[in-house]
């Protein structure tokens, strides 16, 4: 079975844009049986670093309220689409592309929880606390080369309670975009494997996106899974991505 861990493929249908992250058709005669589906609230996109080293100032935060208009959006999108959506693994068939329902950042989530529920039954089984951006429950990496993980403090409060919410419904939580401090917060309070969904070796390329060995070991021993990301300049030593 094949499971992707990272596609943007609703972002590009709601922007109107084209897009080679997933071409439905071809992965399901190869197949592929689907994988994590973002639902991804976009800050105004930055300028591609054309020197290196680099830093890229983060995003500001999104308020609650236009993160959730947005995401009801990008859902509906999502719903749209030609693939079944999975809220348990015996979802997944032969022949057939599935979602996993997956929000990355958690600003369309209340702060105090309360349509977190609502979420689950509409099938999110992933939550990425963070994209990056700073918001009410964490504290993401800007984008820089060379740099470390190690930026800024923990989970909030509301960040905590969340993990906790999504360990007792089933919600698999999401370390990729998380400072390394969130990380180790995660590593502490979660009862479920550590996941990082697309984010690669910080030993080979000193991305701050990139995880530690000691976070790397840490997922081991949780029998949890790091899906990685091909995104070019989080994979070269020298972190050159332009082309």
């Amino acid at each position: 079975m094949i499971i992707d861990g990272h596609n943007d493929l609703v972002l590009h249908r709601w922007l109107g844009e084209p897009t080679k992250h997933l071409d439905l058709d071809a992965a399901r005669r190869a197949g592929f049986s689907g994988g994590f589906f973002a639902l991804y609230v976009p800050s105004p996109p930055a300028a591609p670093p054309t020197s290196f080293p680099y830093a890229t100032p983060l995003a500001a935060p999104i308020p609650y309220e236009e993160a959730v208009a947005v995401a009801d959006e990008l859902f509906d999108v999502l719903c749209a689409l030609p693939v079944r959506r999975a809220t348990s693994v015996g979802d997944f068939e032969d022949g057939e592309v599935t979602a996993i329902v997956h929000l990355e950042g958690a600003e369309p989530i209340a702060p105090d929880l309360s349509n977190l529920g609502q979420w689950y039954e509409r099938g999110l089984r992933s939550i990425g606390p963070v994209w990056s951006r700073p918001n009410d429950f964490a504290h993401g990496v800007p984008f820089e080369f060379p740099g470390t993980p190690d930026r800024g403090p923990g989970l909030t409060a509301a960040g905590r309670a969340l993990v906790r919410a999504c360990n007792e419904l089933g919600i698999l939580v999401d370390c990729s975009h998380l400072n390394e401090a969130g990380f180790w917060d995660i590593a502490a309070l979660s009862a479920a494997p550590l996941v990082a969904t697309h984010s690669n070796a910080h030993a080979l390329c000193p991305s701050t996106r990139n995880l530690t060995d000691a976070q790397l070991d840490a997922v081991a021993w949780s029998d949890g899974v790091v899906g990685v990301n091909f995104a070019v300049g989080f994979l070269r030593a020298d972190g050159w991505s332009v082309p």
